[in-house]
């Protein structure tokens, strides 16, 4: 992708992009600080040949009006499908980096403005897109005028001709040009505005979610809820982008003022009550989408609980199938999908009616007052009756998307609300001190660290000393010690507050390193030790801001960079090659120096595609040894001026540890300062500084010869004990170092003879076959399409090929009976009077004269009668088939979500390992979480 990475022109400094991109090393080209919307009013615009950029920030008036700039991606979707890498680059304004800082700037101009508690996401949101969401709403105006000028002024016209004895053909056509024209300029208008709103929508969930995001980043782990997390990246966002999408709908509702004024003109009163029938809608709608809005808030907590419980089965999946667990966890899970199916069939009843008002509502209003005029004795013509059946079905558009619009306001609003709860949180910053000594890069005085937790032990029930009180034992606030009752997971907050204490529970600190004093002096290399719960890993996490600072004081050098090794790897599901550069650009010199001095090569050769090969989620298919040295390689390749390292080489033999002790520690890392924790007792020796570690305190500091003079000392004692020997010298010591040294060489040696040098490094990726390497199968999305038999397990889901006729059927009977009370209305205006004749006596020059006057009115009909029982009837029928289509319709795409999703879960589990070591958590996570929904459709 474009300005993500800069290559280097020197051979020994050859960058590559990479997979992971750093948005901080994106430069914006002229073209993207340039960049003005209203560039697009332009006709034609040229886009630059071999441009990668999306061809929308190049579309003139014309290609944007009519959506030509993507023919060529749709064209080749078609015909090859579409993979990663014919995507187009974003533009800088439509990048998350970009929107992330406009949306962090706009929060915290709130957030001074009103406060913190008073702060809205919403309104956030609606500062970001408050400009374009007027020139939409002008847009959206502009084509439901358009549509109600079209069916009450050239639909009228046209049906007047067509109705007069006059031959009057080119002014038919001349009407019949003008409705075409209406019918393309709103076609116009509405691609325009929805390509605006969408790309606004685009914009603001990517800032949002950036955000959130970097906010998640700033909390400790102990108080972020898995299951939520996933529901609030991945469904709340989508719901902030459907709020904004279909917001602009709302502003349809002008035009039908035009529209209303124009029934009254055609119809005098009677235009009146058919436009208030017609407007008795809206309070419907209002209080069913608020009714929505309440049952999918009840319904979205159980759905975050199951989310969270499939996160957890998944994770643990090894687990669940050693020890026979899957009927068990089956069971909870269909415990909570019946509650979760309960709440959201509620949303489904209401929702059918809001889907259903809109379909029903224009015809309905428009048979009921012909109907009410023909049995008052109010006559009507055949122009009169199309053109207001006309001009109601012109303001069915905003009718029917008034549902979906209120209900993804009312869902978006939520989700703001949700994700303000998460923004107003403070965020857990270590409180720094200043360095009292330029030379150290890390000091802690006086330190009182440990981990919070919540408890429901009372005072009395505290058997320890009044010193073990106040020090282990503190809340974060109240000091007030209650019993925990235990409530459902659906009425905790999303994110435990730090400056808040429940009245049911209590959050106390439990401390575990006591009077810490530490310097870490630049350029240093500072050995930790000391007997398994010393509080090694504990100081690392203290250093990283993962504990509670009790006391004391900590203070860092800000403008250092700091890399984390831990105990146990971490690694994701990419190649070995992206999991060590993590984001940073390639440079191979380093690179190779890298990946040698942490011992990877051997191990390249061994791999099926070198450093190309994907690694599965968790690491499954390599070593510990091999985790644990990918993981120290992205440490060093990072070229952090701070290294901690939590016992990395615990995972190694002997002599791979002295490599990597040696070349990396010794050499790659000379200038760096590393906190090197460490079990191996022999790797201390050529430390810079030892520290020794007992019950959570230092007990013990110095250079090994210092530390080895004191005899009854703990390091002596652990020396000693490592070497089976109480009386055992440094001179021992020395030796077992040089022998190790001498067995490694020769190790090393005889692994790579034979084997050419870098083999694996600079094996060229295009020489490699496509799966060589290749561990997870990808979703085949390109070509992806819903087959026949896709098609019929889906109705089986649904209840079954019964239930699908039955539903098959309320479809057909209900667009049927509209088409037929159409066609019903238009046999019975044509009937006209069925030649009726009436006398039509005329006066002149005082003698009356008495003539047969054929009747042209509907109400002479001797069948009126009939038409109006039969256009009642029908008129009855079309509106419960609509209501019934509808609610149907949804139970029967709850049916099939809840099906699907149990047999999904039956066949997850009856899946051998093989297949979660090939395919990622997050796909399994959104069959469970997206894809299944209440729609699913």
């Amino acid at each position: 992708m474009k300005n993500y990475t800069e290559t280097s022109e020197s051979s020994d400094s050859e960058e590559e992009p990479n997979t992971f991109l750093n948005s901080e090393e994106y430069v914006p080209t002229e073209e993207d600080k340039e960049y003005k919307g209203w560039r697009h009013l332009i006709p034609f615009r040229r886009r630059p040949k071999d441009c990668r950029t999306m061809p929308l920030q190049y579309a003139g008036l014309f290609s944007f009006l009519t959506g030509f700039w993507q023919n060529n991606f749709l064209y080749q979707a078609y015909r090859k499908g579409v993979k990663k890498e014919d995507l187009y680059d974003m533009s800088w304004h439509d990048s998350a980096e970009y929107n992330y800082q406009v949306i962090k700037d706009l929060w915290e101009r709130e957030v001074r403005n009103v406060g913190t508690q008073k702060a809205s996401v919403a309104n956030v949101i609606f500062q970001l897109i408050k400009w374009r969401l007027l020139v939409v709403a002008i847009l959206c105006l502009i084509f439901n005028t358009l549509a109600i000028i079209r069916s009450a002024h050239f639909f009228h016209k046209l049906l007047d001709l067509m109705q007069s004895p006059r031959n009057n053909l080119n002014e038919e056509i001349f009407y019949f040009c003008l409705l075409v024209m209406c019918s393309v300029g709103r076609s116009l208008f509405l691609q325009a505005s929805i390509t605006t709103i969408n790309i606004q929508a685009i914009r603001a969930r990517s800032g949002v979610l950036s955000l959130v995001l970097q906010k998640i980043f700033q909390k400790k782990s102990s108080s972020i809820v898995i299951g939520e997390t996933i529901n609030l990246c991945a469904n709340d966002g989508q719901r902030i982008y459907d709020a904004i999408r279909y917001s602009v709908y709302l502003f349809a509702y002008i035009p039908t003022i035009m529209g209303a004024a124009y029934i009254v003109f055609l119809l005098q009163l009677w235009g009146v009550f058919g436009f208030l029938v017609f407007c008795s809608l809206f309070p419907m709608q209002f209080l069913a989408s608020r009714m929505v809005y309440k049952y999918r808030a009840e319904a979205i907590p159980i759905t975050e609980h199951r989310v969270k419980l499939m996160s957890e089965i998944i994770t643990a999946v090894k687990l669940v199938k050693m020890y026979a667990w899957e009927k068990s966890f089956a069971k909870k899970i269909h415990d909570v999908r019946y509650r979760e199916k309960s709440a959201i069939q509620k949303s489904l009843i209401v929702q059918s009616i809001l889907n259903a008002i809109p379909q029903v509502g224009p015809v309905f209003a428009a048979s009921l007052t012909i109907l009410i005029m023909t049995l008052t004795g109010n006559d009507i013509t055949v122009v009169q009756a199309f053109v207001f059946i006309s001009v109601l079905n012109a303001m069915r558009n905003p009718i029917s998307s008034t549902p979906l619009a209120l209900k993804a306001i009312a869902e978006g609003y939520h989700a703001t609300l949700r994700i303000g709860e998460l923004l107003r949180l403070e965020d857990q910053n270590m409180e720094l001190s200043p360095i009292s000594d330029s030379g150290n890069l890390v000091e802690i005085k006086n330190g009182y660290f440990g981990w919070q937790t919540e408890t429901d032990i009372e005072p009395s029930d505290l058997n320890l000393s009044a010193k073990i009180e106040n020090k282990m034992f503190r809340t974060a606030k109240n000091r007030k010690f209650t019993r925990t009752h235990s409530k459902d997971m659906e009425s905790q907050p999303l994110f435990q507050h730090d400056e808040e204490v429940e009245e049911d529970n209590l959050k106390c600190t439990i401390i575990t390193l006591h009077d810490i004093n530490l310097s870490l002096k630049e350029g240093s290399l500072v050995g930790v030790c000391g007997a398994v719960g010393s509080g090694k890993t504990s100081l690392i996490q203290a250093i990283l801001g993962m504990m509670e600072k009790e006391s004391g004081k900590i203070a860092l050098d800000k403008t250092k960079s700091i890399s984390y090794v831990p105990q146990q790897a971490w690694i994701m599901n990419a190649t070995v090659k992206e999991n060590i550069l993590f984001g940073k650009k390639f440079n191979r010199k380093w690179y190779n120096e890298v990946v040698s001095a942490c011992a990877l090569l051997s191990d390249f050769d061994q791999l099926p595609a070198g450093d190309q090969t994907e690694i599965g989620e968790r690491g499954i298919n390599l070593s510990g040894g091999q985790k644990q040295r990918i993981s120290m390689a992205r440490a060093v390749y990072s070229d952090s001026d701070i290294i901690l390292l939590d016992d990395p080489l615990s995972a190694v033999d002997a002599m791979v540890g002295q490599h990597i002790f040696q070349h990396c520690l010794k050499e790659l890392l000379v200038n760096k300062t590393v906190l090197f924790v460490s079990h191996q007792l022999q790797f201390l020796v050529e430390c810079d500084h030892i520290i020794v570690m007992k019950g959570g305190q230092i007990t013990e500091e110095g250079n090994h010869e210092e530390l080895m003079k004191r005899k009854n000392g703990e390091y002596s004692h652990l020396i000693h004990t490592f070497h089976n020997s109480g009386d055992e010298d440094v001179n021992r010591v020395d030796s077992r170092e040089e022998k190790s040294e001498a067995k490694l060489s020769k190790y090393l040696e005889n692994k790579q003879e034979g084997l050419p040098s870098h083999k694996t490094l600079l094996r060229k990726e295009e020489d490699l076959q496509q799966t060589e390497g290749k561990l997870t199968a990808e979703e085949n999305l390109e070509k992806d399409h819903a087959s026949l038999s896709s098609l019929y397990q889906y109705l089986q889901a649904g209840g079954g090929n019964g239930i699908s006729l039955i539903i098959f059927l309320l479809i057909v009977l209900a667009v049927g009976t509209q088409a037929f009370l159409s066609y019903w209305l238009s046999l019975w205006t044509d009937a006209g009077s069925a030649n009726t004749y009436y006398n039509l006596t005329v006066t002149v020059n005082g003698t009356n004269t008495t003539e047969l006057i054929l009747s042209d009115s509907i109400l002479d009909n001797p069948n009126l009668g009939f038409y109006q029982v039969v256009y009642g009837g029908v008129l009855i029928f079309v509106v419960v088939f609509a209501f019934a289509n509808a609610s149907s319709f949804m139970m029967f795409c709850l049916k099939a979500s809840t099906t699907l999703h149990d047999q999904v879960f039956e066949k997850l589990m009856s899946s051998p390992m093989r297949f979660f070591d090939v395919t990622p958590s997050g796909q399994i996570l959104n069959r469970f979480s997206k894809d299944i929904d209440e729609g699913l459709i």
